[in-house]
């Protein structure tokens, strides 16, 4: 049976156009192309080489995928980067330069855990925690910037748009904050 990366990896090729050889050798040429955690990542994007780059952290792929559709509406150009596992995630987030963070959680680390070690690694890139329970306060301890509960993905790029923009998000914008 193909594995969740192996169909991902192809998918993206056919949605770029490319071969799968070509998409790897795309892989390879990158700084991601660790052995340990490749087959947990996958791009979306037409140009590995985007300016912007967005994590996307969560072990359901079809979470994933929702949160992804929402980004591409907003930033089409973005490199989005998405991972299942807190290896992956941690790895990624010392590696690369990253125009956002989105999180939320991994099957072996919680969500606050896993923002607390990023936010460690990483202490600009802004960091949008999303679940399913408000949790806005640990989040915000945590070193997350802002909180959006899973019922409003839709409205993820307006919310990652204002953070990384340097817009306060908090009193001024409630529905970063899960308040809406």
């Amino acid at each position: 049976m193909a594995s969740q990366a192996g169909i991902a990896q192809a998918l993206a090729a056919k949605f770029w156009g490319i071969s799968r050889e070509k998409l790897r050798r795309i892989l390879a040429s990158t700084p991601l192309a660790d052995p340990d955690f490749e087959s947990d990542i996958c791009f979306l994007n037409h140009d590995p080489l985007a300016p912007l780059k967005i994590l996307i952290v969560d072990d359901d792929l079809d979470s994933r995928y929702f949160i992804s559709r929402a980004l591409i509406q907003s930033f089409p150009q973005a490199l989005l980067l998405e991972c299942q596992s807190a290896d992956s995630a941690l790895s990624i987030v010392r590696s690369e330069n990253l125009g956002a963070i989105i999180s939320h959680r991994t099957t072996e680390t919680a969500g606050i855990s896993l923002i607390r070690e990023m936010r460690k690694i990483n202490t600009t890139s802004p960091i949008l925690m999303i679940s399913s329970i408000d949790r806005t306060e640990a989040a915000l301890a945590a070193g997350a910037n802002a909180f959006l509960p899973y019922d409003q993905w839709m409205k993820i790029g307006e919310v990652l748009g204002e953070l990384m923009s340097g817009k306060p998000v908090g009193t001024r914008s409630p529905l970063a904050l899960g308040r809406a």
